[in-house]
C-alpha cells in the first residue's frame, strides 16, 4: 500500500510502466539523479503537501501520448488563467503540470486499490490528456460557451488515424477514456479525486507561498486556508484513504476530506471567484478575446491550438497594442459589484453604459460543485460526506454559495481620452454593443 509515509520512509523507487514514482525522504537531488537524462521534461521530486514526487522517463507512453495529443502545448497555458495572487503577482503553474499531476495520483489511487492494469492505464491517460482541449486564457474567456469546454469537446480529441493507433497499442477503451473525463462510472469517481487533489496541491502552494502579512491583509480565506494546510503534513495525500470496495469509491479518513473539502471551498472564495484576483490586463485581454471571437477574427478551433501567450499577441497585433495583459494598473482601479446570477450583472452593465460608463467588463463562471456528496466511511456505513458530517458539510456549502459568481468592473468619473489606448478599444466596442442592443 503506498503512502505518504511509505514514500518517506522508502529507499527505492517505484514504477509503473514510464511514470517513477521516487522516494521524498532524501534531497531532492539524490532521489532524481539515478535517472539522468532518461527523464522526460517532467519531473516533481514532491508534489507539495502530497506526499510523494515523481519523475516521467523518456520513449514511453507519456512522451507519446504528448505528441498525439499536442499535450506540449498546456506548457503555455496557466493553471489558473492569469489570476493574481493577494501581493498582485501571477500564478504562474501550468495545464501541463496539473494534468502530470492528477494522472500521477489516478495510478496511485489505482494501484492501491488492485485494479487492473487496462483500468490503471485509462486512469493514467485521462489524467495526462483531460486537459488537452483547454483553451487559451482557459475557464475565464470560456465561461458557459459548451463549445469551448474542453471536457465537453474531449471525444473530438480522440478522433484520427494516430490517437485511434495509440489507444489501441496501449489498449484503452475510447469510450471508457470519455466517460472518466465526463464524469460517468467508478473509474471517473476516482479520477475526480485525482483532478481536485492535484489543482489544489499546486494552486494552494502557489497561493501561501508569499508573505503572510499581504496575504492576511488583502484576503480573508489566506490565515484560514494557512490554518488548515498546518493541521496535516501530506493534506492532500488524501489519495492514500480512498478505497475502492462493492462497486463503490469512498474516504476512508471523514474528517480529512473535510480538511480538504473546506480549503478548496475557501480557495474558490478566496482565489478562484474573488474579484480581487482579477488583474486588470487580463480582464482586458478576455473582453477583447471575446470580441474577435464574436467578430470572426478568431475563432473557437484557433482557441484550441493558441497558448495564452499566442492569444496575447494576437490582440495585441489586431489592436496596434503591447499585449493587454501588460497594462499598467496605476490610476486604474475599478470598482467592483458582485452578483448571483448572470442576468443581475446583465441588468447593471446595461444600466452603468446608459449613464455613461465609458468601460464596464463582467467576469463570470458556472457556480461549483461543493463535492459533499463524496462517500466516506463512517463507522461500520459507507455514507455521503453531507450524512456523515452534516455540520461540517454545511459550512462547506456556506461558503461557496456566499462566493460571486459573477463580477463586474466599472470605472466611474474616468475620461475617455485619458485611458490607455486598449482600454479606450474597450470603451468602443462596449458602447457600438450597448446600442446595437438597444436599438
Amino acid at each position: 500500500m503506498f503512502t505518504p509515509e511509505f514514500f518517506e520512509r522508502t529507499s527505492r523507487s517505484h514504477s509503473f510502466e514510464d511514470i517513477v514514482f521516487v522516494p521524498t525522504g532524501r534531497p531532492s537531488e539524490e532521489t532524481l539523479e539515478p535517472f539522468g537524462e532518461d527523464i522526460l521534461h517532467a519531473a516533481i521530486p514532491r508534489v507539495p503537501r502530497a506526499g510523494f514526487g515523481y519523475a516521467i522517463l523518456k520513449d514511453g507512453p507519456t512522451e507519446e501520448a504528448a505528441n498525439v495529443f499536442n499535450l506540449w502545448r498546456l506548457k503555455g497555458i496557466s493553471q489558473l488563467a492569469g489570476l493574481q495572487k493577494p501581493s498582485g503577482q501571477l500564478f504562474h503553474h501550468t495545464r501541463f503540470t496539473h494534468s502530470l499531476v492528477a494522472s500521477a495520483i489516478a495510478v496511485l489511487m489505482a494501484l492501491n486499490n488492485k485494479l487492473k492494469k487496462p483500468a490503471v492505464r485509462a486512469l493514467k491517460l485521462a489524467g495526462d490528456i483531460h486537459d488537452a482541449l483547454t483553451i487559451a486564457y482557459g475557464d475565464r474567456l470560456k465561461g458557459s460557451d459548451k463549445l469551448l469546454d474542453e471536457d465537453l469537446q474531449f471525444p473530438h480529441l480522440l478522433k484520427g488515424a494516430a490517437q485511434e493507433s495509440f489507444l489501441g497499442r496501449y489498449g484503452v477503451d475510447q469510450q471508457l477514456l470519455i466517460d472518466i473525463v465526463q464524469g460517468r462510472g467508478l473509474f471517473a469517481e476516482i479520477f475526480a479525486i485525482a483532478d481536485r487533489l492535484s489543482y489544489l496541491a499546486n494552486d494552494v502552494d502557489a497561493f501561501l507561498d508569499q508573505d503572510s502579512f499581504f496575504g492576511s491583509i488583502y484576503q480573508e480565506g489566506y490565515p484560514d486556508i494557512q490554518e488548515l494546510v498546518a493541521r496535516r503534513k501530506y493534506m492532500f495525500g488524501l489519495w492514500s484513504a480512498v478505497r475502492v470496495d462493492d462497486g463503490k469509491v469512498f474516504v476512508e479518513d471523514a474528517d480529512w476530506l473535510g480538511d480538504v473539502l473546506e480549503i478548496r471551498a475557501l480557495m474558490f472564495a478566496s482565489v478562484y471567484f474573488n474579484p480581487k484576483s482579477r488583474p486588470l490586463g487580463r480582464l482586458t485581454s478576455i473582453f477583447l478575446a471575446k470580441h474577435l471571437l464574436k467578430t470572426g477574427v478568431v475563432s473557437r478551433k484557433d482557441l484550441f491550438q493558441l497558448t495564452d501567450a499566442d492569444l496575447d499577441a494576437l490582440i495585441a497585433g489586431h489592436f496596434g497594442s503591447e499585449a493587454p495583459r501588460f497594462i499598467d494598473p496605476s490610476g486604474e482601479r475599478p470598482v467592483i459589484e458582485t452578483f448571483r446570477t448572470p442576468e443581475d450583472g446583465e441588468r447593471r452593465r446595461r444600466e452603468l453604459l446608459r449613464m455613461g460608463a465609458p468601460i464596464v467588463l463582467i467576469d463570470e463562471q458556472p457556480p461549483t460543485n461543493p463535492a459533499t456528496g463524496t462517500l466516506v466511511r463512517s463507522g461500520q456505513n459507507i455514507l455521503s460526506f453531507q450524512k456523515a458530517r452534516p455540520t461540517r458539510a454545511a459550512k462547506i456549502e456556506a461558503i461557496l454559495a456566499a462566493a460571486p459568481t459573477v463580477r463586474l468592473f466599472h470605472f466611474p468619473g474616468r475620461r475617455y481620452e485619458d485611458l490607455p489606448l486598449l482600454l479606450r478599444e474597450v470603451a468602443d466596442i462596449s458602447r457600438e454593443t450597448y446600442l446595437a442592443e438597444t436599438t
